[in-house]
C-alpha cells in the first residue's frame, strides 16, 4: 500500500512519479517510478531505469529534471506523508 503518490509529471518521452510506501525493514521509504504513455498504469521502479545508478547522488542516473517537476512541486506531501 502507497502512503502517497504524486500527481505523474512527463519529462522527455515517460511519465514520473514519487511514492512513498512501508518497506518491512526500513519503514516508510521513497521511491520514483516511470511509465511511457502506452504502459496504462504499469509503473516501472526506478532501478529498472537504463542509466540507474544508486550512487549518483540525487539523481540516481535519472533524468536531471525529476526533482523540479516530481519531487520539488511534492516536497510537502512527501515529508508528511514519512513523518505520519
Amino acid at each position: 500500500m502507497n502512503h502517497y503518490e504524486s500527481t505523474p509529471a512527463r519529462i522527455g518521452k515517460h511519465f514520473w512519479r514519487i511514492i512513498v510506501y512501508s518497506h518491512p525493514s526500513y519503514g516508510r521509504c521513497t521511491e520514483y517510478q516511470f511509465k511511457r504513455d502506452d504502459d496504462y498504469d504499469y509503473w516501472h521502479e526506478d532501478k529498472r531505469w537504463p542509466s540507474y545508478n544508486s550512487n549518483d547522488g540525487m539523481y540516481m542516473g535519472c533524468p536531471k529534471p525529476i526533482a523540479a517537476k516530481v519531487y520539488y512541486p511534492n516536497e510537502a506531501a512527501i515529508k508528511a506523508a514519512l513523518d505520519s
